[in-house]
């Protein structure tokens, strides 16, 4: 039987001025060569691995949960009961939160606004509630000359955000970050471009100075190079979650496990110019049914055809998102 080994992710899926989505999942291998090799397993696939390898030398093995088709998302499955504990680092006080059963996000409120909080997220997955993507993790790097693949466990997460400021108040001074058509992956050596993207933002983002609160894309978040005449079409795209493992998750993993991402629909994320439709995985792995369908009901969101939505930053900021693709008949667009 291959041998297969697990990387777990964590998110800050959502934020608002009293609350906090943190969601969770994990990636994948199939491990070759002793461990010389990595191959992300697809979607596809998931429900041929009836064990992984962790590479914890107390805990070589570990039960996933068969059958599986997803990975991490809104509507992935789950990978058990879990529980979110959050610091306040001011003054200490903690706040804890149980996950919904079935589910592998966990809303917490009652948290004070414009407020420095660490998390931790505990998750029984095989008979004991453990740390879920504790200690340092293993990522997507070069190893030897040429070659690209999973590297030993070295950076850690840092699960550390602030709340939105007061909606009630004029905020202070702040930064949001704003990309868009980033999501061509990092497979190869060769892909610098987005690992450059990352790494700058990253390093913005962790600047105090900045005071970097958030990001927004502008569309075209998932796309893969390759297929016909350069477009996805016929290859990968971004309606699985393994299409989304080198062009989100582990490119920003540590700028999104803090950080809360606000996302815009693109070409690349509809049936414009895709094979597949990604919406729904734009949809799923964004958490926007959590985060927006509530709002529905008060014209402040609109999830279905298109997506629209708009959030507060404070009392004197609001920005709005609008669905400029192509809506069920070509040349008409969502806002028309």
């Amino acid at each position: 039987m291959p041998d297969y080994y697990s990387e777990p992710f964590i998110t800050l899926a959502g934020l608002t001025h009293n609350s906090a989505l943190i969601s969770w999942g994990a990636f994948y291998f199939r491990v070759k060569n002793s461990g010389e090799e990595f191959k992300l397993v697809d979607d596809d696939d998931l429900d041929e691995i009836k064990e992984v390898n962790t590479g914890e030398p107390d805990k070589p093995r570990r039960i996933v949960h068969p059958p599986r088709s997803d990975s991490i998302g809104a509507a992935s499955k789950p990978y058990g009961p879990a529980r979110v504990e959050v610091e306040d680092v001011q003054t200490g006080a903690v706040i804890k939160a149980d996950a919904v059963p079935g589910k592998n996000h966990c809303l917490v409120v009652g948290l004070k606004p414009d407020t420095e909080y660490t998390y931790r997220l505990f998750v029984n997955s095989d008979g004991e509630a453990e740390p879920w993507a504790d200690g340092p993790r293993r990522n997507w790097e070069r190893r030897g000359k040429d070659g690209m693949g999973l590297g030993p466990r070295s950076k850690a997460y840092v699960n550390r955000f602030r709340t939105f400021p007061d909606p009630s108040a004029p905020a202070r001074p702040f930064t949001f970050a704003v990309i868009g058509d980033f999501g061509v992956g990092i497979k190869k050596d060769k892909d610098r471009g987005q690992r450059q993207v990352a790494a700058a933002l990253e390093l913005a983002i962790n600047s105090e100075q900045e005071n970097v609160r958030f990001v927004l894309t502008t569309g075209d978040n998932i796309y893969r190079r390759g297929g016909f005449l350069g477009l996805p079409i016929g290859g990968d795209t971004g309606d699985e979650d393994d299409d989304w493992y080198f062009t989100f998750y582990q490119p920003y993993r540590y700028l999104i496990d803090h950080l809360p991402v606000y996302p815009t629909a693109g070409n690349h994320d509809g049936a414009d110019t895709e094979a597949n439709d990604d919406r729904a995985q734009l949809a799923d792995n964004f958490h926007l049914e959590e985060r927006f369908g509530p709002h529905q009901d008060r014209r402040r969101a609109s999830l279905e055809p298109g997506l629209f939505y708009r959030f507060d930053v404070g009392a004197l900021v609001e920005l709005v998102c609008v669905d400029t693709t192509w809506g069920e008949h070509a040349g008409v667009h969502y806002f028309d």
